[in-house]
């Protein structure tokens, strides 16, 4: 594959691009003639990183140096050169002028009052799913997340929230696995001290009733029950509704903010729906307390080389119920209807008891790794990816055969900047100071998984691993 010459220390940009043109889905999302990326300026980053990666490809650009379009190069920050940070603001901008193409379309679609014997426009249902598939960057996913009291048991159910990269933290361990780290990060984690609206209206609501039971004297004592149980049935309307907004505390129920009650909350994010490319970011980096300066998180990183995500998606439980109240002799059942965990003392995840495995199932194949060596404040990234070679001998996205899977064995390639070497599928799988990682989703239907290729959650005495260089390195 073609390298990439370092202009103005532009490494952390180079490794990204070399990591994205080793993604068949992006490539086709940018190629494909529905999304009309056409209709957007030459300058654009969808233009620009679209050529970029097809003459990254290339089998006709094998060996030589390329050069980052200007477009893409300078799409860069003063701040800090960060590969993470790089390919944030591509994304950002990629879904920016995806928005805007998709803008021109509707608009283009709206003519329907010229005629054209040449071309039938699609009608609105057509064109409504064709906006929203232009729309869906393969790198795009979904994130489920519920917050729930642990006291009262209210949620407000699951919030979907979309991401192109899943960034992990480590801690102070001198090795992790990338599968830990999703455990981490899907993990039921308790939050104290945060203000929950329900246990603020059942906490009221018993004071209200205490006063009921109360006796006094004096010709005052039926207005102060008329106005003990107006209050009442206000709060009780409040928890039977589920209605527990702002306005309705504060105002309706009376309840200032400063006499809301704290609660222990539990916070949980999952995978909802995958994306195609799955991108992760490793956080390497620390902030001391102490001194105010943050450092580099030296631990090694293993990962495997077929990813199942399926461990970490929202799981589900099937339940039945009747079609009708009351039922007959012989009820109407709903087969198959899913029902989302939200108990906040129960996990989401499907090894949470009660719950199945999300379908279809998730699996990813490696596509890219990048490293970064040196410190915090400066050091050099370099990119492992994944090359054909040839053309059609890499068969990374369909379901592959005998020939082509010896045809593309060995296919991986060092890129550092201009400099590339072909490696070994062990050297890639054996670095450890991994920044970065590109999987690609592959059908799980026909794909044959060696033994050897099956890791699990291995220990350091399993795998070797080559820790990244220290400072003193």
């Amino acid at each position: 594959p073609p390298g990439l010459g370092n202009w103005d220390n532009s490494c952390y940009q180079n490794c990204i691009i070399q990591g994205l043109a080793s993604l068949h889905s992006l490539k086709d999302f940018l190629s494909a003639p529905s999304m009309n990326f056409h209709r957007l300026e030459e300058n654009s980053t969808i233009h620009s990183l679209q050529e970029t990666l097809l003459k990254l490809t290339d089998p006709a650009n094998g060996g030589r140096q390329l050069w980052l379009p200007g477009k893409l190069k300078s799409m860069s920050s003063w701040q800090q050169q960060d590969a993470q940070e790089y390919f944030s603001k591509i994304m950002e901008q990629m879904d920016q002028e995806a928005r805007k193409a998709t803008t021109i379309n509707s608009l283009l679609l709206g003519l329907k009052d010229i005629p054209d014997s040449n071309e039938t426009l699609p009608d609105a249902e057509t064109a409504s799913h064709l906006q929203s598939l232009r729309l869906h960057n393969p790198l795009e996913g979904m994130l489920a997340q519920r917050v729930g009291c642990i006291n009262c048991g209210y949620s407000e159910g699951l919030s979907l929230i979309p991401f192109n990269c899943l960034t992990v933290a480590l801690g102070r361990s001198h090795l992790y696995d990338i599968r830990d780290c999703l455990d981490e990060y899907t993990k039921l984690e308790p939050i104290e001290g945060v203000q929950c609206a329900k246990c603020s209206v059942q906490h009221h609501l018993e004071g209200c009733m205490r006063m009921a039971t109360e006796k006094k004297d004096g010709s005052s004592l039926d207005t102060f029950h008329q106005a003990v149980q107006t209050r009442v049935n206000t709060l009780r309307a409040a928890l039977n509704d589920e209605d527990f907004s702002d306005d309705t505390l504060t105002k309706k129920c009376k309840i200032p903010k400063r006499q809301w009650v704290s609660s222990t909350k539990t916070r949980q994010a999952v995978i909802a729906r995958p994306p195609q490319c799955l991108a992760f970011h490793v956080n390497r980096s620390v902030f001391d307390e102490m001194t105010g300066t943050q450092w580099k998180n030296y631990a090694a990183v293993q990962f495997p080389l077929f990813l199942d995500l399926d461990e970490w998606g929202l799981g589900s439980k099937v339940v039945s119920k009747p079609m009708q109240e009351p039922p007959s002799e012989t009820p109407n059942i709903i087969p198959g209807e899913e029902a989302w965990i939200m108990n906040p003392n129960v996990t989401m995840l499907p090894n949470g008891g009660d719950q199945s495995s999300s379908e279809p199932h998730w699996r990813y194949r490696l596509r890219a790794v990048i490293t970064h060596y040196g410190r915090h404040e400066n050091g050099h990234y370099i990119c492992f990816r994944k090359h054909s070679g040839g053309l059609g001998s890499d068969s990374d996205g369909d379901t592959p055969t005998q020939e082509n899977a010896e045809a593309s064995k060995d296919s991986w390639w060092q890129l550092s900047d201009e400099d590339v070497v072909e490696v070994s599928e062990d050297n890639v799988l054996s670095q450890g100071g991994v920044f970065m990682l590109f999987y690609e989703q592959v059908p799980v239907d026909g794909i044959s998984v060696s033994p050897d290729q099956q890791q699990d959650h291995s220990t350091a005495e399993d795998v070797h691993i080559t820790p990244p260089l220290t400072e003193a390195d």
